[in-house]
């Protein structure tokens, strides 16, 4: 079976905030991912 790395974004209206899952998990440093979220 091929390897499978996703992304699951939630845009969240009631937190009014956008959440990120990455299948690698959150011990992934993603600044990039971050930083284009965050902007």
């Amino acid at each position: 079976m091929d390897e499978v790395h996703w992304y699951l974004c939630v845009i969240n209206a009631r937190k009014l905030c956008v959440q990120v899952l990455d299948s690698l998990g959150p011990s992934m440093n993603r600044k990039d991912l971050t930083n284009t979220v965050s902007s």
